[in-house]
């Protein structure tokens, strides 16, 4: 079995009165207020989260999410009851989209795609083979397809023909220009082994503190792309109206994927007509490029193990002057 990446911190009475719009400035390090001023708020992106659901409910994601797909019958066998019984996807899908406080990309559509069940346990991976098939395939009423993939989990269980499988199905994504950002995992060791984050196809992001010091619990190796903050991430809570803390790499994965959401969007409003001319693994390699040149060293100079090329951000001089 799989599970999600994350570490719940529940709000009390007293810290949920505490909350207030600087709650939510560690999220300012991601750049995003650069490229909204731009006018660019992810919009026209498509962002599929493979997850536990999402609760469509919450005012951060009302008008944000699309009808999607069950691959979880342990609650609920109806394929098309994406509800959030585990509140992992929503905190997930509202740090990418959320409409209010919270999300990177505010004006980006989320896609849930529900593996997970209420305890988060992806009880077999041939579940995640089959959602991401299901993305690969997933066309809208108007023809559009899915841009990016947030998986905020993973595991040790893919081996033999279940990683081949698993490699394939996410070499299809890329050459259809869909990238994948997948979460480094929260065994606090060096791995390679832990999947889908050690497939050379995905985007791996790895966590870091307030002080872009390495969590203590984000997974090392090659396999690390970049990294994000994944402590004490304030996003939506499922069933509520209200915020969660959580931390995790989990969390830091859907800031990243939110930051590519707003780069894709600058690049479909910017370069749309020239992508006629270019195949699907020419534009998510362009993509991949961008988001990796969107960083900020840290760490041993040049790529290491624990950070990658460095803290994912839009504005690096936002970052150098903290």
């Amino acid at each position: 079995m799989m599970k999600s990446c994350d570490i719940k911190i529940q709000i009390t009475a007293d810290e949920a009165t505490q909350i207030t719009e600087d709650s939510f400035n560690f999220l300012e390090q991601s750049g995003r207020k650069l490229f909204w001023n731009q006018g660019y708020k992810g919009q026209d992106v498509i962002v599929a989260v493979v997850d536990s659901g999402v609760d469509r409910f919450h005012p951060e994601l009302q008008g944000q999410v699309l009808p999607g797909r069950n691959f979880c019958p342990v609650d609920n066998p109806s394929l098309t009851d994406t509800s959030d019984l585990y509140g992992h996807g929503t905190h997930v899908a509202a740090t990418i989209a959320g409409r209010l406080k919270c999300g990177i990309a505010p004006k980006a559509k989320i896609l849930p795609v529900k593996v997970l069940d209420k305890n988060g346990i992806l009880w077999t991976e041939q579940w995640l083979i089959d959602a991401l098939d299901y993305v690969y395939h997933w066309r809208s009423p108007r023809g559009e397809k899915v841009d990016i993939v947030n998986l905020s989990l993973g595991g040790f269980g893919f081996k033999g023909d279940k990683l081949t499988r698993l490699r394939d199905v996410v070499r299809r994504l890329n050459s259809n220009g869909i990238s994948v950002v997948a979460s480094a995992g929260n065994q606090g060791r060096e791995t390679a082994d832990y999947y889908p984050a050690g497939l050379e196809e995905v985007i791996c992001v790895g966590s870091v503190d307030l002080d872009k010091r390495r969590a203590y619990f984000s997974n090392m190796g090659e396999m690390v792309d970049l990294c994000q903050i994944g402590v004490n991430v304030l996003s939506a809570k499922a069933g509520t109206n209200g915020y969660i803390y959580m931390s995790g790499t989990s969390m830091s994965t859907p800031i990243v994927a939110g930051i590519l959401a707003l780069i894709v969007c600058k690049d479909k409003i910017l370069n749309g007509r020239y992508h006629q001319r270019m195949s699907g693994e020419q534009i998510e390699m362009n993509r991949y490029m961008q988001l990796m040149n969107s960083t900020i060293d840290i760490g041993i100079k040049g790529t290491d193990t624990e950070y990658g090329t460095g803290f994912c951000t839009l504005n690096q001089r936002l970052i150098t002057e903290v």
